[in-house]
């Protein structure tokens, strides 16, 4: 599913046309404690020093748990210490 989103964000930001798109705010941090509890288990870590070390940390961990028996596991608890997601509509531009 994240897959498919970040593809079709990309075609359309290709586009530059306005569209409606959802953006997350900052996880919660005891969110985030929670989830490293869980995922430490599996010898998995997040770094949680900046926003964009989060960022980087989770896409990893989402890429490294990439058909392994605890994915599903792992990407629905990452998924649930997001925050909710606001949508706006904007000229998203997507930098690959």
């Amino acid at each position: 599913m994240l897959l498919a989103n970040r593809k079709v964000a990309e075609f359309i930001g290709k586009q530059k046309k306005t569209f409606i798109y959802r953006i997350h705010d900052e996880p919660n941090e005891d969110k985030l404690i929670n989830l490293q509890t869980v995922i430490s288990k599996f010898g998995y870590a997040i770094n949680m020093k900046s926003k964009q070390d989060i960022s980087k940390s989770l896409n990893k961990l989402l890429n490294d748990v990439n058909g392994k028996k605890e994915q599903n596991l792992v990407d629905t608890l990452t998924i649930r210490s997001m925050s909710k997601a606001n949508i706006r509509p904007k000229i998203l531009v997507i930098m690959v």
